[in-house]
Order: structure tokens, then C-alpha cells, then sequence
């Protein structure tokens, strides 16, 4: 069954470059009107080729991490679009800790990682739910992931010590009728264990009521 996504609309997080930049323009080749969001200043470019496909854009230069940044962002999308009906978590940064690091960078290093890429998807869903909660037809939200933290056993950058092995749980599970997707995507080459292959993972959260 193909789904179309022509009217909807959508916000796309660290848009300015990569992958992010490759899902806002293949929503906006979809038909969806795009709304996106970055720290840098080109993010400023995006819309006007955005826009060549014949849908809206804009776009706001922000900090996904900052709650008064994120609210000014989704008040504007609301106020623009009319609604919300996509939310693509994909702002993310890379903050690298050595194990011999002193504490001050460490802890600047954890606040950088986990206000971006943990905080950020939280300020971000929390301001959209209540939105497509309104609205009354559902939504989705998807987070975006990575395979950088599959390290097991690798020598810790500029040390001869071995960094600790870390995991993470990669399961999938089917989606009953009360629930609506919220799912998260790890795209790239990642092991979740040896008879498992493929780059995505998902995962269901309570469902916005359509």
C-alpha cells in the first residue's frame, strides 16, 4: 500500500547537512511542507531549494537543546503550517571523552552530547504531542540514532587503555491497534548480535489518538 504524504507537514532537526538534509528534501519531493532546523547558519539556505518542488519552507537557525529555541521554532511551525504531522529527530552531535580527559572537558563534553542528542528529541517531542494531540488525526515522530557507540573492545583514542565494551538492545516489535508509531532509526552498518542484520531499529511508544 503506498502512502502519500502530498499537504503534510513536517519538521526535520540538523537539516542544514547530511542525512538530515537528505530527508527534508526527499519529504519535500513527497509533497510535505518542510520546516527545518540547525545550530549553523546555512541552514538559512535550504528552504529556497525546498521550496522547488512546490511545497512550503522555512527555516530557523536554533538550538534543539535550549527549551526557549525549540518552542519558538514549533510555535512558528503551528502558526506557518497550520499543524504538525511529522517530526524527524535528527540533530545530533559528536562530543569525544578520553578516558584520561580531565573533568571539566568531560563533563562539557557529556553536557554538549546529552543536551543535543537526548535532551533535544525530548524538548522537541514534548512540544509537538500536544499539538498533533489537537489536531486529533495522529502524527509521527521518529529519532534518529547512531552506530558510533558500537566500540566493543576498541582502544581508546590517544591511550593504550581499552575503552569499557558498551551495547544497546536492538529488538523490533509489532505494533498492536492501540499503538501509533514512534520509531527510531539507526542508519548505517551496526551488530545486534550475530544473526541479526539491517540498519533499523524500532521501537513503540503510546499512541497519539487518530
Amino acid at each position: 500500500m503506498t502512502v502519500s504524504l502530498k499537504g503534510r507537514n513536517a519538521i526535520v532537526t540538523g537539516a542544514a547537512v547530511g542525512i538530515g538534509n537528505a530527508y527534508a528534501k526527499a519529504l519535500a519531493r513527497e509533497g510535505c511542507n518542510v520546516a527545518v532546523i540547525d545550530i549553523r547558519a546555512d541552514i538559512a539556505d535550504l528552504p529556497k531549494e525546498l521550496e522547488k518542488s512546490g511545497v512550503r519552507s522555512f527555516a530557523v537557525q536554533g538550538d534543539v537543546s535550549k527549551p526557549e529555541d525549540v518552542r519558538r521554532f514549533v510555535d512558528q511551525v503551528a502558526s506557518t503550517f497550520g499543524g504538525i504531522d511529522i517530526l524527524i529527530n535528527n540533530a545530533g552531535q559528536c562530543w569525544v571523552s578520553l578516558v584520561d580527559d580531565d573533568l571539566e572537558k568531560s563533563e562539557k563534553d557529556y553536557e554538549g552530547m546529552v543536551g543535543t542528542n537526548l535532551k533535544g528529541e525530548y524538548l522537541m517531542g514534548r512540544a509537538v504531542i500536544p499539538l498533533m494531540l489537537k489536531a486529533g488525526k495522529g502524527g509521527e515522530i521518529i529519532n534518529i540514532g547512531t552506530d558510533h557507540f558500537f566500540m566493543w573492545n576498541r582502544p581508546a583514542r590517544g591511550t593504550r587503555r581499552r575503552a569499557p565494551p558498551v551495547a544497546a538492545p536492538c529488538s523490533t516489535s509489532t505494533t498492536p491497534a492501540s499503538t501509533a508509531p514512534m520509531r527510531s532509526a539507526s542508519p548505517g552498518p551496526r551488530r545486534c548480535g550475530p544473526a541479526t542484520s539491517g540498519s533499523t531499529v524500532s521501537a513503540w511508544a503510546p499512541r497519539i489518538p487518530t
